[in-house]
C-alpha cells in the first residue's frame, strides 16, 4: 500500500487511539514522560527552544507538555503560517500568549510573535515505520523543515499502536527519535 492509500486508514486509527487514551490523567502522564524523554535526548545538546504544535482534532495533545517544558525553562515555539513548498517557520510562544487561527485550522502565535529557530521540533504524525519515517498529511512541510536544517532534532509524537510498515519516498526525512506513549502511561 502506498502512502496516499495508507493516509485515511492511518488517520482513522490514530484518531481512534487518541480517543481511547483520551482522559486528562493519561495526557498529563504522557506529558511528564515526554519531558523526561526530551531531557534524555537533549543531554549533551544545546537545546534552548523546542517547537511544539497546537493539536488539530484527532492529533495527540501536547499542550500539557508545553506547560511542563515552559516550567522546566525551555523556550517554546509554534508553527506560523505554512506556505506551500516551503519549510515551516516558527513563532515564539509562552503559555497564555494569544493564538490566532491559521491555514488548515492550525492555531498559531499572533503576527506580533518573534520568529523562533528551535533546536528541537515535535512533529505530529498519522503513523510511523520501524526506520523512524513518519506519515503526515502529505504536504511535506516538516520534511522540508528538517531537511533545510540538519541541526534540528525531529521528534515524532505517537501512541502505542501507530507503527505501520510503509516504504518512504525519496524526499521523506526520518525522525531522529519517536516518543511512543503507552496505555500504562
Amino acid at each position: 500500500m502506498d502512502k496516499k492509500q495508507l493516509r485515511p486508514q492511518a488517520r482513522a486509527h490514530r484518531n481512534s487511539l487518541v480517543n481511547t487514551f483520551g482522559n486528562p490523567e493519561f495526557w498529563h502522564t504522557y506529558a511528564e514522560r515526554l519531558l523526561i524523554f526530551i531531557l534524555d535526548l537533549a543531554e549533551g545538546e544545546e537545546i534552548e527552544t523546542i517547537a511544539a504544535y497546537w493539536p488539530l482534532p484527532g492529533e495527540i495533545d501536547v499542550r500539557p507538555f508545553i506547560e511542563l517544558a515552559h516550567d522546566a525553562g525551555y523556550k517554546l515555539a509554534l508553527p506560523l503560517e505554512a506556505k506551500a513548498g516551503f519549510p515551516v517557520s516558527f513563532g515564539a510562544y509562552a503559555p497564555g500568549d494569544e493564538l490566532i487561527p491559521g491555514p488548515f485550522g492550525v492555531m498559531s502565535p499572533s503576527s506580533a510573535a518573534l520568529e523562533a529557530v528551535p533546536e528541537m521540533i515535535l512533529v505530529p504524525m498519522l503513523c510511523f515505520n520501524s526506520a523512524n519515517y513518519r506519515l503526515g498529511y502529505g504536504g511535506g512541510f516538516y520534511d522540508r523543515t528538517l531537511a533545510a536544517n540538519h541541526r534540528q532534532i525531529g521528534v515524532g509524537i505517537a501512541l502505542e499502536g501507530m507503527q505501520v510498515e510503509f516504504i518512504p519516498e525519496p524526499h521523506d526525512v526520518p525522525m531522529d527519535a519517536i516518543f511512543v506513549g503507552q496505555e500504562d502511561d
